[in-house]
């Protein structure tokens, strides 16, 4: 769910990686483009308000985060994120009908911020839906506290106590039956478990009334019980189509974050899984079954022509594959085997040398090669591939995101403004005998990437 402050910022232009995440077998309902201007891909996360639908002009495809328009959504009362995320990929499809918009959903966090969470964490007839505190769960707020957005821990006074607020800061008479962490979720600034910080990250500052508002819970993280069955019908039908537009007015794509991985949940608390009181079984089943859910998401967004974004890149090629000539040969060669079809391969710029995280007002492009990422891109892409802005997983940092796009255009016009036609070549290929120097034939141009010399270069020449 977050962006990470502990990643470390590389200094590049793109990122380029294959994805195990999603099978090569599955098609997106997408159309399929060679352009490079459809594969061009931002993720947005401006945390100040919604965008006009123009400041997305030359993007294939737009990504919405979790925190984007915080500052609106964030003071609603009730919230409602979703409503937002809708709102914004609308926009962007009302000027550009053709760009594909992806929202973000959590995938096994239950985020009551989100209406369509808020409505089954305050029903009682979907108690089941989440995982609760463990039985007798005491806890001493007196003891509450941290400095850092991860670091809010409650100590434990005696045995039953749990390590996690359980209750509102600002109403402590609204409390929680369902185990939550308060990572990542709207605070009353000054009037917090936090030691009372006095800006919330991601712009998440409760302005409005005395506290959060996020219904009869408080503002948390919880997370969903897969052993349910009932909740995981109610997953795939209706929590993951949520703010799907399948007249393809707004958004036509998920990105699903987060994931149940060596029997613990990603991005909670590190003692959830003591605080919820639950077994190595309890926790082993939640994992099956969750993975389960999650291997059928694809297909049931396909029912409604949209489809599950790649959510994890790696590291630039310029920065990672391509900074010597032994990582780029053998990144390539894996690349160019003969018929090799990269179907599902995508690169995002992760480039900043100069940001405030998270609270810059723009980001400073500092792109090491972006002849080489590009070049790389064209030569190693299958038919449904991506090159994108963004830092790690494509996340746009920053509260105004005007100079960064203008930036980030300027880099990629020159690249973005040829038609380099279709691929002649199912794979890229080595030229000659271990020559160290990898090309794709196009029908108007042919890429190259060469592994020789101090540094490995990349071109593409027009014909």
């Amino acid at each position: 769910m977050s962006t990470n402050p502990s990643s470390p910022v590389l200094s590049s232009l793109l990122v380029a990686t294959t994805f195990s995440c999603v099978k090569a077998s599955v098609v997106t309902p997408w159309n399929q483009s060679w352009k490079l201007s459809d594969a061009f891909t931002q993720f947005v996360s401006n945390r100040e308000s919604l965008l006009p639908g123009v400041q997305y002009k030359d993007f294939g495809v737009s990504l919405i985060g979790w925190d984007h328009a915080a500052g609106v959504w964030v003071n609603d009362r009730p919230m409602d994120t979703g409503a937002t995320t809708a709102e914004q990929c609308r926009r962007i499809k009302a000027v550009y009908p053709e760009q594909h918009c992806a929202y973000y959903v959590n995938s096994i966090i239950a985020i009551n911020s989100y209406k369509s969470v808020r409505e089954k964490l305050d029903d009682p007839n979907y108690e089941g839906f989440f995982l609760k505190w463990k039985d007798g769960a005491t806890w001493s707020p007196e003891t509450c506290g941290g400095t850092g957005y991860r670091n809010v821990e409650c100590k434990q006074m005696k045995s039953t106590d749990v390590h996690t607020p359980m209750c509102d800061y600002n109403d402590r008479t609204k409390c929680s039956k369902f185990y939550h962490d308060i990572w990542q979720t709207p605070r009353v600034p000054m009037a917090n478990w936090q030691d009372n910080i006095t800006n919330v990250e991601y712009n998440l500052n409760c302005l409005t009334g005395d506290s959060c508002d996020c219904g009869k819970n408080p503002c948390g993280e919880y997370l969903f019980d897969f052993r349910n069955s009932s909740m995981r019908d109610w997953f795939l039908n209706e929590y993951i189509m949520d703010v799907i537009d399948e007249n393809n007015e707004g958004a036509d794509g998920v990105l699903l974050d987060d994931y149940w991985s060596h029997q613990r949940p990603s991005e909670i608390a590190t003692k959830s899984i003591s605080d919820m009181g639950l077994s190595s079984d309890d926790t082993a089943e939640i994992e099956h079954q969750y993975r389960e859910t999650k291997s059928r998401v694809n297909a049931q967004l396909a029912k409604k022509n949209a489809w599950l974004f790649p959510t994890y890149m790696s590291g630039s090629f310029a920065a990672g594959d391509g900074s010597s000539t032994e990582k780029c040969l053998t990144a390539m060669r894996n690349h160019c085997q003969p018929g090799k079809d990269n179907t599902l391969f995508s690169s995002v710029d992760i480039s900043s040398s100069k940001t405030t995280f998270p609270y810059g007002p723009s980001i400073e492009l500092a792109p090491l090669d972006a002849d080489l990422d590009v070049a790389f891109f064209m030569t190693a892409r299958g038919k449904y591939s991506w090159i994108g802005v963004g830092r790690v997983f494509g996340w746009v940092t920053g509260v105004n995101m005007r100079p960064t796009l203008s930036s980030l255009r300027g880099v990629m016009y020159p690249y973005l403004l040829k038609d380099y036609g279709e691929p002649l070549d199912v794979s890229c290929h080595e030229s000659g005998q271990a020559t160290g120097v990898f090309v794709r034939n196009w029908t108007k141009a042919v890429s190259t990437v060469d592994c020789n010399g101090p540094k490995p270069k990349g071109s593409i020449k027009m014909l």
